[in-house]
C-alpha cells in the first residue's frame, strides 16, 4: 500500500497542475476537449488518491467534503459522458482553494512541522 502522504502529494501535484493548465476564461475551458479532459483526469486522481488517505486524517478537515471528492472521481471515471462541464468549471474555480489548503495543512501535520 502506498504511503498516505505521498497520496496527499499526489493531490497537491494534480491541483498545480490544474492550476498551470486550466487557467483560461469559461468559454475557452468550453470549448476546449483537450482541457475538459485535462481537467476530468486530474480530478479522477485527486478523488483516488483522497479515497486512499486515512479517514482520521481527513477528519481533521470537516470544511471539505470529502465524500463528494471521492465521489467526483468515481462518476467521471464511470460516467464521463454524462459529465456537467458547468461542474467540473466550478470545482476549478470555487473548489480547489479550499481544498489545497487543507491537503497542504495535512502534509505539515504529518511530516511534524505543524501542532
Amino acid at each position: 500500500m502506498r504511503d498516505p502522504l505521498l497520496r496527499l502529494a499526489d493531490v497537491r501535484d494534480a491541483i498545480a497542475r490544474l492550476r498551470r493548465h486550466c487557467a483560461v476564461t469559461p468559454s475557452d475551458f468550453m470549448s476546449d476537449e483537450v482541457l475538459q479532459d485535462h481537467a476530468m483526469r486530474q480530478l479522477e486522481i485527486i478523488g483516488e488518491a483522497v479515497r486512499n488517505v486515512p479517514e482520521e486524517w481527513l477528519d481533521r478537515h470537516p470544511e471539505i467534503p470529502w465524500r463528494r471528492v471521492i465521489g467526483a472521481r468515481n462518476f467521471i471515471s464511470h460516467v464521463d459522458f454524462a459529465v456537467n462541464l458547468d461542474t467540473i468549471w466550478e470545482i476549478l474555480t470555487t473548489d480547489l482553494d479550499p481544498l489545497e489548503a487543507a491537503i497542504d495543512e495535512l502534509i505539515q501535520w504529518r511530516s511534524g512541522s505543524a501542532s
